[in-house]
Parts: structure tokens; C-alpha cells; sequence
């Protein structure tokens, strides 16, 4: 029997519950990149195939959608702040299934663009500031590595774009569209509302797993005092946000154009159909080392340096494209390391460094801004290598554009002021 002076025992749960949070985000990924963001270029060639559309003309919908993503991030970064990213995430899987389910029903170019804005404001509702400010608010010390942690969850789609190829082949584009829409909801509305949770505070807890009044509670709490609190106006005011602007603009020049092209530019240089999709197999589970050791890094060493070899590393996958062919298969798997690494990259060192230089304050709202003034890059990229291939039947001039492109932004890392850390 327990002595009457002995001080109660307090419950807590033996697994925090921001790892349920973060494993139903990554099942939510996983499902999503499997279905549509690496899965459409299974739809892509079929699709153009059957209309007789242009690979420029088809790829608009793409450079939709990266408009619709910008313009919509000031918006869906208010409404997390404001409303939390539980009802973001929620909206953003009904959205996204249905858009996938009209995209298997059009019957003209129209409908297509339109099942692509449908889509598109599905997928900024789950994996772009919503997403993100879910892990921001839920891990404080632990931050870097859940970022790369969480956004792992797509590292298993890659084999399944194999199986997204197999169904186009077995029950045609249009079904297969449909059955991935209605996927979506059956697997990702019970996720979104039944698991997910805006914020510790919505459970009782405190970030990490800390137990209030504990060392470690009390030194996260030092580490946000120290840190920036800065708001919108000041951040937009500030040189940090411009750079970080044409630094990450420069990566997702090239992650958004190779997203619809990647499976197409490999099919065009002589690979078939399947080895060109297993280039996504290698490039989605090869990010697994981009995705967990960044934010690592970031924790612990200079940031300047970690983007420069994102940069370097990208620059570096699209020179292995450019001397990949039928007879060297083996470079898929180099290309889908290097590219594999910046994409898995950017994914938690893009809001790690928004809060490094700005903080959490306004972290939806700042986040949403950034990929708002990021948006002509991933624009412009989609419809110019589709463009450039109508023109050239050759990709080549527009992989030796982002190349250029690509080594110019390297130095531009190193004029960031990233802030000294806080030892925590």
C-alpha cells in the first residue's frame, strides 16, 4: 500500500501523441503520392494519347495548379493559424479525392484544367502549411528530425507507381483515376478527423512529450522566448524572405517540372515505359536520406551550408539526365539518389528555416507568403519543358536551362543570416 505522503503519480500516455499525429499525416502522404503526385505520370501519357493534346497544352494544368498553390497559400496559412490544421486537412482529402474522381470523367481540355484546380486545392490544404505547422506546433526541440520524419511517408509510394502503371494497363486511365479518388476518401477522411489534432494543447500536453515544470519543458520554453517572434509585415520587409524566395523557387523550379516530365523525359531518351516509371521507385525511396538527415542537420550545423548542397545535389541529378539512356540504366539509380535527396531535402529544411528566422508566431501566414512569392518558378517550369519538347522533340535544351539555372543559386545560400542556435 502506498504511503499517505507520497505525492500522486500523474498518467500519461506511454506513446506522445504527436507520433499518432505525425503517423496518420504520413499514412495520408504516403497514400496521396502514390495516387497523384508521383501516380499521375502514369495518367499523363494516356491522357494526352486519347485527346490528341500537346505535351505543352497538357502540362498547363500542371502550371494551374502551381498557380492555384501559390495564390492559395496566403489564404490556407490564415485560416491554419486562425482555425488549426485538423479542418484544413479534413477539407483538403474530400477535395482531393473528388478531384481525382472528375478527372476520370473528362470529356474536354476544360474539364481537365478544372479537375486539376479541384485537385490542386485538395493538396495545399494537406501537405503544404497545414502539414507543416502540425509538426511546428507539436515538436519544439525535436523539430528538424520530425519535419524529416514525418514527410517520409511518400518514400513508400515509389514502388506503387509500378502498380498505378499496371492498373492504367489493366482497367484503363479513367477508372484508375477514379478508384485512386475514392482511395483518398476511405483511407484518409478517418485519418484527418479521427487522429489528427491542431496542437498539444487540444490533447492536455505539452510539445515533445515534456512533462510540465520538467528541465526539458523549461528549456524549450527559454529556446522560443530567445528565438525571433516576427510578423508578416516585418518578415516580407526583411532580405531573409526574398533570399529564401529565389533559393527554394530555384529547387522547385525543377521538382515541378520533372513531377509531370520525369517518367516522359526517360521514355524519350529510350527507356521503356516501366523502367522510365521505376525512376520514380528510386527517386521516392532514395529521398528517405534527404528527408531524415536534413533536418538532422539543420539542428545541429550551419543551414547555409545544408541548402547549398541541396542545390548542389540537384544540380548534380540533372547532369545524370542528360548522359541517361537505354544503355545505362544504372544512371536512374544515381539520378534517383541526387534528386531523390534534394526533394526529400527541402520538404523539412523549407519550414525549418521559416521558423529559424521568423518563429512560430506567424508561422502559417509567413509559410503561406513564402510559397506564394515562390510560385513563378514552379510555374513557368511544366509548361517550358513541355513547350520545349514540342518544339525540339528533345528535352534537352530545358534540362541544360535549369542546370545553369541551378549552379547560378548556389552562391545566393551564403548571403542568408541564419540566427545562432539555442542549445536546448
Amino acid at each position: 500500500m502506498a504511503s499517505p505522503i507520497e505525492a500522486p503519480k500523474i498518467a500519461r500516455p506511454r506513446i506522445f501523441y504527436g507520433y499518432h499525429v505525425s503517423a496518420a499525416m504520413m499514412v495520408i502522404h504516403w497514400y496521396l503520392s502514390t495516387a497523384y503526385v508521383y501516380g499521375f505520370q502514369a495518367l499523363f501519357l494516356p491522357i494526352i494519347s486519347e485527346f490528341g493534346w500537346s505535351r505543352g497544352v497538357a502540362s498547363i494544368a500542371a502550371s494551374i495548379r502551381n498557380v492555384e498553390n501559390g495564390m492559395m497559400g496566403p489564404v490556407i496559412g490564415y485560416l491554419v493559424d486562425k482555425y488549426g490544421s485538423r479542418v484544413a486537412v479534413t477539407f483538403g482529402v474530400a477535395s482531393l479525392g473528388a478531384g481525382m474522381v472528375v478527372l476520370g470523367m473528362v470529356q474536354s481540355l476544360w474539364m481537365y484544367y478544372g479537375a486539376f484546380m479541384i485537385i490542386s486545392l485538395g493538396f495545399s490544404s494537406i501537405v503544404g502549411v497545414p502539414f507543416q505547422a502540425l509538426i511546428v506546433n507539436w515538436f519544439h526541440r525535436l523539430r528538424g528530425r520530425m519535419l524529416g520524419i514525418s514527410m517520409s511517408g511518400a518514400v513508400a509510394s515509389g514502388p506503387f507507381v509500378v502498380t498505378m502503371v499496371w492498373m492504367v494497363d489493366q482497367f484503363g486511365w479513367r477508372q484508375t483515376s477514379i478508384m485512386g479518388g475514392i482511395g483518398m476518401w476511405v483511407i484518409g477522411l478517418p485519418l484527418a478527423w479521427g487522429v489528427i489534432r491542431s496542437k498539444p494543447a487540444d490533447k492536455g500536453l505539452l510539445p515533445d512529450g515534456d512533462i510540465a515544470g520538467s528541465a526539458r519543458a523549461e528549456a524549450s520554453r527559454r529556446a522560443a522566448v530567445a528565438g525571433p517572434q516576427i510578423g508578416v509585415l516585418d518578415a516580407v520587409k526583411n532580405v531573409n524572405f526574398w533570399l529564401v524566395v529565389l533559393i527554394f523557387g530555384m529547387l522547385s523550379m525543377s521538382v515541378s517540372g520533372l513531377m509531370l516530365h520525369q517518367v516522359p523525359y526517360f521514355e524519350s531518351v529510350g527507356f521503356t515505359k516501366v523502367q522510365a516509371a521505376s525512376s520514380l521507385g528510386y527517386f521516392t525511396v532514395l529521398s528517405l536520406f534527404g528527408r531524415l538527415m536534413a533536418g538532422w542537420l539543420m539542428e545541429r550545423y550551419d543551414g547555409r551550408f545544408i541548402m547549398a548542397g541541396i542545390l548542389g545535389s540537384q544540380l548534380a541529378a540533372l547532369l545524370t539526365m542528360l548522359f541517361a539512356n537505354q544503355d545505362r540504366y544504372w544512371l536512374l539509380v544515381v539520378f534517383g539518389f541526387f534528386f531523390g535527396t534534394t526533394f526529400g531535402s527541402m520538404l523539412p529544411v523549407r519550414p525549418y528555416v521559416n521558423t529559424s528566422l521568423f518563429g512560430t508566431r506567424a508561422f502559417g501566414k509567413i509559410q503561406g507568403l513564402l510559397t506564394f512569392s515562390a510560385m513563378p518558378f514552379s510555374v513557368v517550369s511544366p509548361w517550358f519543358l513541355g513547350y520545349v519538347f514540342d518544339l525540339h522533340k528533345s528535352y534537352e535544351t530545358a534540362i541544360w536551362v535549369l542546370v545553369i539555372a541551378t549552379a547560378l543559386t548556389i552562391p545566393i545560400c551564403f548571403l542568408l543570416r541564419l540566427p545562432n542556435k539555442v542549445a536546448t
